[in-house]
């Protein structure tokens, strides 16, 4: 779906110290909340605004969640800045216009 958007994949993690290895050369993040091994994206999340050597700590992150309904959880995501939430399905269109919105606040 992000190529069809006309984005490049730059890699694909399934962990949360995978996430954060392979953001070095991404301009934009796409991270389920629920990732292998009983990690978190959240968790990622954060250790990528957290880690300021890197020089795009800052890029858009967008949360997919089948889980955006749990108490508190959506409201976690979003206090990680440049972030939107998608809820699960994740539509072309709702894709589209979160990461145009995110990349409208650059």
């Amino acid at each position: 779906m992000i190529r069809t958007l006309g984005y490049k994949v730059c890699g694909t993690a399934a962990t949360e110290s995978a996430a954060v290895a392979e953001v070095a050369e991404c301009n934009a993040v796409l991270m389920d909340f629920r990732l292998a091994g009983g990690g978190s994206g959240l968790a990622a999340a954060r250790k990528i605004r957290d880690n300021a050597d890197m020089e795009n700590a800052d890029m858009p992150i967008v949360f997919c969640t089948a889980y955006a309904e749990e108490a508190g959880l959506a409201e976690q995501m979003l206090a990680v800045r440049h972030a939107a939430l998608i809820p699960k399905p994740v539509s072309r269109a709702k894709l589209e216009q979160a990461l145009t919105q995110l990349f409208a606040g650059d």
